[in-house]
C-alpha cells in the first residue's frame, strides 16, 4: 500500500502541466501549490492506512480482541479521517488548483506584469476533443507527455499513444483482472 501511494505521488510529481494561457505565471504557481496538497494529503491518507494496519496486526496473532463496537468505531474514525482531507484538497483547490491563491515570488509578479499571451506558446492542447477517447482516454502522438491531467476532475492519467501508457494501462487491467479472479476462485474453494 505504501509503495502504491509512493507510486501515486511520483506520477503526481511527473505529470505534465496544464497552464492556463490567459495568465500562465498565476496558473503554474497555483498547479505547484496545488501539487504540494496533493502531495500532503497522500502523505496523511498513507499514515492513516498504515495505522489502520498496525492496530490489526494484533487482532490477526490473537493477542487482543476487541469488542465489535471497538472495532467498527476505530475503523470508523480512520475511515473519516481519510476522507476529510481527500475531499476537502479537490473543493479548496479546484480544477488543477484553479481556486488557490498563492503567494507569489517578486520574480513571478514581474512577468506577470511583463507577461504578452504572444509569448506564450503552448507545446500541445490537451483540451482537444480528438484527443480524448470517449472523453476519458488522453491518445496523442504529437504529445511527448506520458503523464497528463484529465480534463476534469482532480486526477491524471497516461498518454496511451506513448507504448509505457499503454504497458502501463494494460499491467493495471491484468492487475485488477487477475486480483478478482483469484479472490473469488479463492473465495469459492474456502467456502
Amino acid at each position: 500500500m505504501i509503495l502504491l501511494m509512493l507510486g501515486s505521488n511520483i506520477v503526481i510529481f511527473y505529470t505534465k502541466l496544464q497552464v492556463s494561457l490567459e495568465n500562465p505565471v498565476l496558473s503554474y504557481a497555483q498547479h505547484r501549490l496545488y501539487r504540494r496538497l496533493i502531495s500532503h494529503m497522500l502523505g496523511f491518507v498513507t499514515l492513516m492506512i498504515t495505522l489502520m494496519f498496525v492496530l490489526m496486526t494484533p487482532m490477526i496473532l490473537n493477542l487482543y480482541i476487541p469488542s465489535t463496537s471497538v472495532l467498527y468505531g476505530g475503523i470508523l474514525i480512520l475511515t473519516i479521517l481519510i476522507l476529510i482531507p481527500s475531499i476537502w484538497v479537490p473543493v479548496k483547490a479546484g480544477q488543477g488548483g484553479s481556486k488557490l491563491n498563492p503567494v507569489l515570488t517578486a520574480q513571478e509578479e514581474k512577468e506577470m506584469k511583463n507577461f504578452s499571451k504572444l509569448s506564450f506558446r503552448p507545446s500541445v492542447d490537451r483540451g482537444d476533443d480528438s484527443y480524448w477517447i470517449l472523453g476519458l482516454f488522453y491518445y496523442n502522438r504529437g504529445d511527448p507527455s506520458l503523464f497528463v491531467e484529465d480534463r476534469f476532475g482532480n486526477n491524471g492519467g497516461f498518454n496511451l499513444a506513448k507504448t509505457a501508457g499503454k504497458i502501463i494501462a494494460v499491467s493495471i487491467a491484468v492487475l485488477v483482472i487477475a486480483t478478482y479472479v483469484f479472490s473469488t476462485i479463492l473465495f469459492a474453494v474456502i467456502m
